[in-house]
């Protein structure tokens, strides 16, 4: 089952956080790390109803967040598709326990989408983290561009890419 995430979740999704950045770093991946993301983060998307967990026999598995919220360095980016009203894909991560998790949250975003009459989705990861630039050719995305981040929390020393998918193709 797919649902909003509660406040009563936020212990299992940071194990799942903490599961995550482990990977990370023996994938020499140092996306997510002490500064990103934080238990506040989670909180704020708690707030504005836009997390939500993959839950099974009340145990939670996997989250992701999925708003309207554009990063600002994606205005640096010639986008092809109207970027107006498009969902935006901000953190996704999924435990090893339970295979295909991330595959039902991508899912559950594109639905989620279509059901309120969304036809594009935007996310974006760093340039190290192969295994979501995986997950988005799986799902065909189309990498847009790239961009330099030079404030924190994504200041890494490696540019972040920025990928859409438009529903309506």
């Amino acid at each position: 089952m797919i649902r909003l995430g509660t406040k009563a979740d936020l212990p299992a999704i940071l194990n799942i956080v903490n599961e995550a950045k482990a990977i990370m770093r023996q994938d020499g991946n140092h996306q997510w790390d002490e500064q990103y993301p934080l238990e506040t983060h989670f909180e704020e998307d708690i707030k504005k109803k836009s997390l939500f967990v993959l839950e099974a026999n009340s145990t939670i598995f996997a989250f992701i967040v999925v708003d309207q919220q554009q990063p600002e360095w994606y205005d640096e980016l010639a986008w092809p598709i109207d970027r107006n009203s498009a969902y935006v894909i901000h953190r996704l991560a999924a435990s090893s326990k339970l295979k295909g998790a991330a595959t039902k949250l991508f899912n559950y975003a594109v639905n989620l989408a279509l059901n309120n009459d969304i036809h594009v989705i935007l996310t974006d990861t760093f340039a190290l983290n192969k295994r979501a630039q995986g997950l988005f050719k799986k799902f065909d995305f189309t990498k847009v561009g790239e961009v330099n981040i030079d404030y924190p929390p994504f200041d890494k020393g490696e540019p972040f890419y920025a990928y859409y998918k438009n529903l309506e193709e």
